[in-house]
């Protein structure tokens, strides 16, 4: 690789590494930080899984898009193509995993609504039932017996 001098930085490269490389090493911190949280967040365990591979996915773009902005430049063609193919399938493969999660959670709550219903027509039915024998078998609202 043609290395200039200061950080690693190629000549003709993208960006300038002491802008890249601080903004890719904070962003590589939290994506990180995130990662290792999400096992003790309470959330479904499908959930956990597919955010876990998301920003697995999202660290090992971190770096590779950083040597794509200020390690590999425009003269070394062959690498700097393969380079950015990698980084924009990555992104490709993350966003994927983003819609997945977005079906994932469209799921969820689709069940969690029709548990809801179930219970409230449950309960619905139960106060019913109880309104029906305290007034002594007469309908609320009508004065008549049910029948």
């Amino acid at each position: 690789m043609g290395w200039g001098t200061g950080w690693g930085l190629a000549e003709g490269a993208l960006a300038p590494a002491w802008v890249v490389v601080p903004v890719a090493a904070l962003a590589l911190l939290v994506v990180a930080a995130h990662v290792l949280l999400i096992d003790r967040a309470a959330m479904p365990a499908a959930r956990k899984r597919i955010r876990s591979v998301n920003g697995l996915l999202m660290m090992f773009a971190i770096p590779l898009t950083t040597a794509a902005f200020c390690v590999v430049s425009p003269e070394q063609s062959r690498l700097f193509v393969m380079l950015w193919m990698l980084v924009v399938g990555l992104i490709v493969m993350i966003l994927l995993v983003a819609i997945v999660d977005v079906a994932n959670t469209y799921r969820m709550h689709r069940a969690e609504r029709r548990e809801l219903r179930r219970q409230l027509a449950e309960t619905r039915a139960m106060l019913q039932a109880a309104a029906y024998h305290k007034g002594g078998g007469v309908s609320e609202g009508t004065g008549k017996t049910p029948g």
